[in-house]
């Protein structure tokens, strides 16, 4: 975008790849999609489409940005005046779900590379920082708009922990063989009353130390895949 608000060629054609990459991993997956079929696709050279991919594994690192950005305009967008916690975060949990919910195939295949941080594929890692900034700073807004009074502390690593839990409910999900993955839908629908409940708990005296503890031992695993 320049600094008048215009689109640039170059931005065009980007979007176009872009759109191109995530039909084509939809349509095909990730082991039989191809550079080339997504160049021809978007209309481009396809030598031209390494200006945006750099190679085929930077495709899921594509979809995962993608999809990201759609959830973040959708949680700034649907949320709205609605304040109780539970219900902001259901409605963040079936936003996640709805966004991702066509990549499923492409999930199963790469599951194993996403889990390591060290894979350009994986939502862990240092390629993927700002990305998952973007998403954190977004579950952030579910948690400053809502109602919930917790502990300070649980509050402030709670978007965090939000996207923590986002990335075990698309672990799930990607491993969920039921129609349209209902079940991790219903799984969602059991686990939000329950971090609602567990937040709020959190301001009682007699709970606020093991809630501390909790976060001490979310930051140990948080450090795992350091080197």
């Amino acid at each position: 975008m320049t600094p008048d608000g215009r689109d640039t060629k170059g931005e065009r054609t980007r979007a176009r790849v872009v759109e191109a990459a995530l039909a084509t991993l939809a349509e095909d997956g990730y082991a039989a999609a191809s550079m080339r079929r997504i160049a021809q696709r978007a209309g481009v050279a396809p030598g031209t489409i390494y200006l945006y991919v750099p190679s085929k594994a930077h495709l899921v690192h594509l979809v995962y940005d993608a999809v990201t950005e759609r959830i973040v305009e959708r949680l700034a967008s649907e949320l709205g005046t609605t304040r109780a916690f539970a219900r902001r975060l259901d409605a963040a949990m079936t936003i996640v779900l709805d966004e991702i919910a066509p990549h499923h195939a492409v999930a199963v295949e790469m599951l194993g590379a996403s889990l390591d941080p060290a894979s350009p594929t994986s939502p862990f890692g240092d390629a993927s920082a700002e990305t998952r900034d973007r998403m954190i700073a977004a579950l952030g807004t579910v948690v400053a708009g809502s109602d919930l009074r917790a502990d300070a502390e649980v509050l402030e690593a709670l978007p965090e922990l939000l996207w923590a839990a986002v990335m075990a409910v698309m672990l799930a999900w990607s491993m969920d063989r039921s129609d349209d993955q209902r079940r991790t839908r219903a799984l969602v629908a059991e686990v939000v009353p329950l971090v609602d409940d567990l937040a709020r708990a959190s301001r009682l005296p007699v709970l606020r130390g093991q809630a501390r503890r909790v976060l001490a031992l979310a930051r140990m695993a948080r450090e795992l895949g350091d080197a």
